[in-house]
Protein backbone atom coordinates (compact mmCIF):
# COMPACT_ATOMS: atom_id res chain seq x y z
CA UNK A 1 0.00 0.00 0.00
CA UNK A 2 0.96 3.81 -0.27
CA UNK A 3 -0.04 6.61 1.65
CA UNK A 4 -1.06 8.28 -0.92
CA UNK A 5 -3.34 5.45 -2.09
CA UNK A 6 -4.46 5.15 2.18
CA UNK A 7 -6.14 8.64 1.33
CA UNK A 8 -7.45 8.64 -1.83
CA UNK A 9 -9.21 4.88 -2.01
CA UNK A 10 -12.07 3.75 0.51
CA UNK A 11 -11.10 0.36 0.00
CA UNK A 12 -7.51 0.89 0.75
CA UNK A 13 -8.20 0.88 4.61
CA UNK A 14 -9.28 -2.72 5.01
CA UNK A 15 -5.94 -4.14 3.84
CA UNK A 16 -4.50 -2.74 6.70
CA UNK A 17 -6.44 -4.52 9.38
CA UNK A 18 -4.56 -6.63 11.66
CA UNK A 19 -1.28 -4.98 10.19
CA UNK A 20 1.18 -3.51 13.34
CA UNK A 21 3.05 -1.58 9.80
CA UNK A 22 2.34 -0.32 6.78
CA UNK A 23 5.85 0.27 4.70
CA UNK A 24 5.59 2.89 1.80
CA UNK A 25 9.01 2.24 0.37
CA UNK A 26 8.72 5.08 -2.58
CA UNK A 27 6.70 8.09 -0.85
CA UNK A 28 4.58 9.75 -3.63
CA UNK A 29 5.60 13.55 -3.89
CA UNK A 30 2.30 14.48 -5.04
CA UNK A 31 0.56 16.41 -2.02
CA UNK A 32 -2.11 14.79 -0.35
CA UNK A 33 -5.48 16.12 -1.13
CA UNK A 34 -6.59 15.07 1.68
CA UNK A 35 -5.62 13.97 5.45
CA UNK A 36 -8.59 12.99 7.60
CA UNK A 37 -7.95 9.13 6.89
CA UNK A 38 -4.12 9.15 7.95
CA UNK A 39 -4.70 11.58 10.94
CA UNK A 40 -7.81 9.15 11.91
CA UNK A 41 -5.35 5.99 11.91
CA UNK A 42 -2.67 7.52 13.30
CA UNK A 43 -4.50 8.48 16.74
CA UNK A 44 -7.19 5.89 16.22
CA UNK A 45 -8.24 5.09 19.71
CA UNK A 46 -11.73 3.93 18.76
CA UNK A 47 -12.97 1.91 15.57
CA UNK A 48 -13.14 3.01 12.33
CA UNK A 49 -14.98 2.61 9.62
CA UNK A 50 -13.88 -0.49 6.83
CA UNK A 51 -14.67 -0.85 3.50
CA UNK A 52 -14.37 -4.18 1.22
CA UNK A 53 -16.06 -4.08 -2.48
CA UNK A 54 -18.80 -5.50 -2.41
CA UNK A 55 -19.07 -5.53 1.11
CA UNK A 56 -21.55 -3.69 3.65
CA UNK A 57 -19.25 -1.43 5.52
CA UNK A 58 -17.97 -2.64 9.00
CA UNK A 59 -16.75 -1.06 12.28
CA UNK A 60 -13.29 -2.22 13.01
CA UNK A 61 -10.00 -1.86 14.74
CA UNK A 62 -7.00 -0.24 12.89
CA UNK A 63 -3.56 -0.09 15.07
CA UNK A 64 -1.40 0.26 11.83
CA UNK A 65 1.88 2.61 12.31
CA UNK A 66 3.31 4.06 8.58
CA UNK A 67 6.97 3.69 8.07
CA UNK A 68 7.13 5.76 4.63
CA UNK A 69 10.90 6.09 3.06
CA UNK A 70 11.75 8.66 0.03
CA UNK A 71 13.19 11.88 -1.09
CA UNK A 72 11.31 13.97 0.77
CA UNK A 73 8.64 14.76 2.97
CA UNK A 74 4.83 14.19 3.15
CA UNK A 75 3.07 17.73 2.49
CA UNK A 76 -0.55 18.38 2.24
CA UNK A 77 -2.57 20.00 -0.54
CA UNK A 78 -5.01 22.41 1.57
CA UNK A 79 -3.63 20.73 5.94
CA UNK A 80 -1.41 22.83 7.02
CA UNK A 81 -2.65 22.48 10.47
CA UNK A 82 -0.67 21.72 13.65
CA UNK A 83 -2.89 18.07 13.45
CA UNK A 84 -0.95 17.52 10.63
CA UNK A 85 2.39 18.19 11.28
CA UNK A 86 2.71 17.01 14.79
CA UNK A 87 1.39 13.16 14.06
CA UNK A 88 4.50 12.53 12.07
CA UNK A 89 8.10 12.23 13.00
CA UNK A 90 11.08 13.27 9.98
CA UNK A 91 14.24 11.58 10.55
CA UNK A 92 17.34 12.21 7.86
CA UNK A 93 19.79 9.19 7.01
CA UNK A 94 23.23 9.65 6.36
CA UNK A 95 24.75 11.17 3.10
CA UNK A 96 25.87 8.52 0.51
CA UNK A 97 29.87 8.21 0.93
CA UNK A 98 30.98 8.42 -2.84
CA UNK A 99 33.28 5.26 -1.65
CA UNK A 100 30.82 2.70 -0.39
CA UNK A 101 30.36 -0.24 -2.33
CA UNK A 102 27.04 -1.70 -2.84
CA UNK A 103 26.32 -4.98 -1.11
CA UNK A 104 24.31 -7.48 -2.95
CA UNK A 105 24.05 -10.14 -0.59
CA UNK A 106 22.38 -7.54 2.50
CA UNK A 107 19.24 -8.76 2.33
CA UNK A 108 20.58 -12.33 3.48
CA UNK A 109 22.64 -10.75 5.86
CA UNK A 110 19.88 -9.07 7.26
CA UNK A 111 17.96 -12.54 7.64
CA UNK A 112 20.66 -13.59 9.55
CA UNK A 113 20.36 -11.32 11.89
CA UNK A 114 17.08 -11.42 12.64
CA UNK A 115 17.51 -12.65 16.41
CA UNK A 116 19.60 -9.88 17.36
CA UNK A 117 17.13 -7.40 15.10
CA UNK A 118 14.11 -8.67 17.28
CA UNK A 119 16.54 -8.07 20.40
CA UNK A 120 16.76 -4.11 19.01
CA UNK A 121 12.61 -4.39 18.80
CA UNK A 122 12.08 -5.45 22.17
CA UNK A 123 14.50 -3.20 23.77
CA UNK A 124 12.81 -0.36 22.07
CA UNK A 125 9.31 -1.64 22.93
CA UNK A 126 10.50 -1.74 26.52
CA UNK A 127 11.85 2.04 26.62
CA UNK A 128 8.21 3.30 24.66
CA UNK A 129 6.00 1.35 27.26
CA UNK A 130 7.83 2.90 29.82
CA UNK A 131 7.87 6.11 28.61
CA UNK A 132 4.31 6.03 28.60
CA UNK A 133 4.41 5.49 24.92
CA UNK A 134 5.76 8.75 23.99
CA UNK A 135 8.37 7.99 21.71
CA UNK A 136 12.07 10.06 22.37
CA UNK A 137 12.03 12.76 19.22
CA UNK A 138 15.74 13.86 18.77
CA UNK A 139 16.68 17.44 18.26
CA UNK A 140 17.73 16.33 14.38
CA UNK A 141 13.85 15.33 13.83
CA UNK A 142 12.43 18.22 15.39
CA UNK A 143 14.64 20.59 13.20
CA UNK A 144 13.61 18.33 10.25
CA UNK A 145 10.18 19.00 11.37
CA UNK A 146 9.91 22.92 11.75
CA UNK A 147 11.99 23.07 8.08
CA UNK A 148 9.32 20.77 6.47
CA UNK A 149 6.41 23.00 7.77
CA UNK A 150 8.45 26.63 7.10
CA UNK A 151 9.33 24.80 3.63
CA UNK A 152 5.44 24.18 2.78
CA UNK A 153 4.29 27.13 4.46
CA UNK A 154 4.93 30.38 2.12
CA UNK A 155 2.81 32.62 3.92
CA UNK A 156 4.60 32.74 6.95
CA UNK A 157 7.88 33.23 5.14
CA UNK A 158 5.68 36.02 3.32
CA UNK A 159 5.48 37.75 6.45
CA UNK A 160 9.16 38.05 6.90
CA UNK A 161 9.91 39.71 3.64
CA UNK A 162 10.40 43.14 4.84
CA UNK A 163 10.95 44.39 1.00
CA UNK A 164 7.38 43.54 0.85
CA UNK A 165 5.68 43.91 4.39
CA UNK A 166 6.58 45.73 7.38
CA UNK A 167 4.96 45.47 10.93
CA UNK A 168 4.10 49.12 12.80
CA UNK A 169 1.34 50.07 15.58
CA UNK A 170 0.68 53.07 13.43
CA UNK A 171 -0.23 51.75 10.22
CA UNK A 172 -2.52 50.32 8.05
CA UNK A 173 -3.64 48.53 4.65
CA UNK A 174 -5.98 46.92 2.90
CA UNK A 175 -6.75 43.55 2.48
CA UNK A 176 -6.56 43.87 -1.46
CA UNK A 177 -3.22 44.95 -1.40
CA UNK A 178 -1.63 42.84 0.93
CA UNK A 179 -2.84 40.11 -1.36
CA UNK A 180 -1.21 41.73 -4.21
CA UNK A 181 2.45 42.24 -2.12
CA UNK A 182 2.06 38.25 -1.46
CA UNK A 183 1.44 37.79 -4.73
CA UNK A 184 4.42 39.35 -6.28
CA UNK A 185 6.54 37.83 -3.65
CA UNK A 186 5.49 34.67 -4.95
CA UNK A 187 6.31 35.69 -9.02
CA UNK A 188 9.56 37.00 -7.09
CA UNK A 189 10.63 33.10 -5.28
CA UNK A 190 9.04 30.85 -7.60
CA UNK A 191 6.14 30.27 -5.66
CA UNK A 192 2.64 29.55 -6.01
CA UNK A 193 0.20 31.77 -4.39
CA UNK A 194 -2.89 30.20 -2.27
CA UNK A 195 -5.96 31.50 -2.89
CA UNK A 196 -7.77 34.74 -1.66
CA UNK A 197 -9.83 33.17 0.91
CA UNK A 198 -7.22 31.28 2.37
CA UNK A 199 -4.35 34.20 2.44
CA UNK A 200 -7.23 36.14 4.69
CA UNK A 201 -8.35 33.13 6.63
CA UNK A 202 -4.33 32.96 7.59
CA UNK A 203 -4.11 37.08 8.12
CA UNK A 204 -7.03 36.40 10.92
CA UNK A 205 -6.34 33.48 12.84
CA UNK A 206 -2.41 34.84 12.58
CA UNK A 207 -3.83 38.54 14.25
CA UNK A 208 -2.42 37.84 17.37
CA UNK A 209 0.97 36.95 16.29
CA UNK A 210 2.06 39.51 14.41
CA UNK A 211 0.09 42.69 15.86
CA UNK A 212 -2.87 42.93 13.37
CA UNK A 213 -6.35 43.95 14.17
CA UNK A 214 -9.26 43.07 11.46
CA UNK A 215 -11.09 46.07 10.66
CA UNK A 216 -14.19 47.03 7.87
CA UNK A 217 -13.05 50.14 7.76
CA UNK A 218 -9.17 50.67 6.33
CA UNK A 219 -9.30 53.96 4.94
CA UNK A 220 -13.03 54.65 5.31
CA UNK A 221 -14.62 51.78 3.80
CA UNK A 222 -12.07 48.69 2.92
CA UNK A 223 -11.95 45.38 4.98
CA UNK A 224 -7.46 44.97 5.75
CA UNK A 225 -5.65 45.09 9.18
CA UNK A 226 -3.74 47.59 11.31
CA UNK A 227 -0.45 47.15 12.26
CA UNK A 228 0.16 46.51 8.94
CA UNK A 229 1.61 48.28 5.44
CA UNK A 230 2.94 46.91 2.14
CA UNK A 231 5.46 48.61 -0.22
CA UNK A 232 4.17 51.73 -1.69
CA UNK A 233 4.43 49.97 -5.28
CA UNK A 234 2.09 47.11 -4.09
CA UNK A 235 -0.94 49.79 -2.80
CA UNK A 236 -0.58 51.93 -6.65
CA UNK A 237 -3.43 52.11 -8.75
Amino acid sequence: ESILRIETNRFASANLEYKLVMVDDDLNMVALPETRNIKSIVTAEDRLCIERKNKQAVQGLLYVRFICFGNGNLVAAHDDSDGFWRRQILITVKDRDPARVDNPFLIEELSEERPGILLWMLEGLHRLLANRYQFTISERSIQNLEAAMADSDNLTQFMQATAYVRFKPDTEERSTYLYRAYTKWCEDNLESPVPQKKFSQFLLKNAGKYGLTFSKHIEGKYRGFRGVCVHPAFAAA
